[in-house]
């Protein structure tokens, strides 16, 4: 049995696609009606629509597109596989490394100053400082690439002593009581 394209009015058109009549008034201007009958025009909605989306003979077949989605698929349950083997991270658990080393970094090289203010005050030679600053910043270097300092990212499971997040009600006795707070 053959596809026969049926024929359709412009407010039918309209109905079936759900354009503004103006809009769609301005493609059926460039189409051709297929027939006439009355003040009615009649246009094969697979015309129209080839109009709309300017691709003249370029609709996509149905097949074309389940495959495209099929393909897809695959690939979501490739990567779900991929994440449930370990070989694969979630992006948020990166950002969240990064941050802790970079904090990590930060708090090292801050904390330089307040330890060697004592030192640095009472030498005169500027070797003396530039050996003892060389020094302390090596040895913060060495223990950052040690990573023990950086906090390693966790599951995000939440523990048995674990506080909501968000404005949560605080109770009052009032609220306690059960008792209402005016008469």
């Amino acid at each position: 049995m053959a596809y026969k394209p049926s024929e359709m009015t412009a407010s039918q058109i309209q109905t079936e696609l759900g354009i503004d009549g103006r809009k769609l008034g301005q493609y059926l201007a460039r189409i051709k009606p297929v027939k006439e009958r009355g003040k009615f025009q009649y246009y094969l909605l697979q015309d129209v629509i080839e109009q709309i989306y300017k691709k003249p003979g370029k609709v996509i077949p149905i097949d074309e597109i389940k495959k495209k989605k099929l393909q897809a698929e695959a690939e979501l349950v490739e990567l779900e596989l991929e994440k449930e083997k370990g070989s694969v991270v979630p992006v948020k658990d990166i950002q969240r490394q990064w941050t802790n080393l970079v904090l990590s970094c930060k708090t090292k090289l801050l904390s330089i100053p307040t330890k060697l203010a004592p030192i640095m005050s009472t030498e005169t030679d500027i070797n003396v400082c530039k050996n003892i600053l060389e020094t302390s910043i090596n040895e913060a270097l060495t223990e950052l690439s040690k990573g023990e300092d950086i906090e390693p990212v966790e599951d995000n499971k939440p523990t048995a002593n674990a506080q909501p997040e968000g404005n949560e009600g605080v109770p009052t006795i009032r609220a306690i009581e059960y008792k209402p707070v005016r008469k």
